[in-house]
């Protein structure tokens, strides 16, 4: 029998237990954290080539490498989830939102801090100039694009855990299950 970890106490949903599509109560809630997902991976797609793009304008090949490799890593995120977890796998699909967008609100927190420390740095040497070079202005982009999609991902990662949470405690609201035996 194949069991479900449900990461509230240490117990395990026998996998038998778990309806074969999302309960109607959390139906909704399940759908828009799904395609909220799909949207941040498209929108970290877009965010990985305006890093190519400054990288190219800077002259910087090696992080040039690191954000084309950020958006290969883009694509799979949004196809390995949806071609691998689909149908009755559907409770595998909302884990791997869980664990990489809360893995990605953890790992933004450095670049996030690294623009307010850098902004705050240059306006205190005023090295900002006007009009902007055409590098300030996609630098600029680069970093509203990076806290916005920071805090964006923390608030999908905060959706997804509070669903995971509900349905580790069975809160699934109209839908009687048997107790496996």
């Amino acid at each position: 029998m194949a069991t479900v970890e449900s990461g509230g106490g240490g117990e395990s949903i026998p996998e038998e237990v778990i309806p074969p599509a999302p309960p109607a109560a959390l139906l909704g809630a399940y759908l828009k954290v799904s395609w909220a997902y799909v949207y941040w991976c498209l929108g970290m797609l877009a965010w990985s080539l305006v890093c190519v793009g400054y990288f190219v304008m800077t002259k910087n090949p090696e992080n040039i490498l690191i954000s084309l490799g950020l958006a290969v890593l883009g694509i799979a995120m949004i196809v390995l989830p949806t071609f691998l977890f689909g149908g009755e796998t559907w409770h595998k699909r909302l884990g791997w939102i869980t664990v990489i967008v809360f893995l990605f609100s953890l790992l933004f927190a450095y670049p996030s801090g690294a623009i307010v420390w850098g902004v705050a740095r240059r306006v205190g040497q005023g090295r900002y100039n006007w009009p902007p070079y055409s590098t300030d202005v996609v630098h600029a982009v680069l970093g509203v694009l990076t806290v916005a999609l920071h805090i964006w991902t923390a608030l999908i990662a905060v959706r997804a855990v509070r669903l995971v949470r509900k349905l580790a405690r069975g809160d699934w609201g109209d839908v009687q299950v048997a107790a496996a035996k």
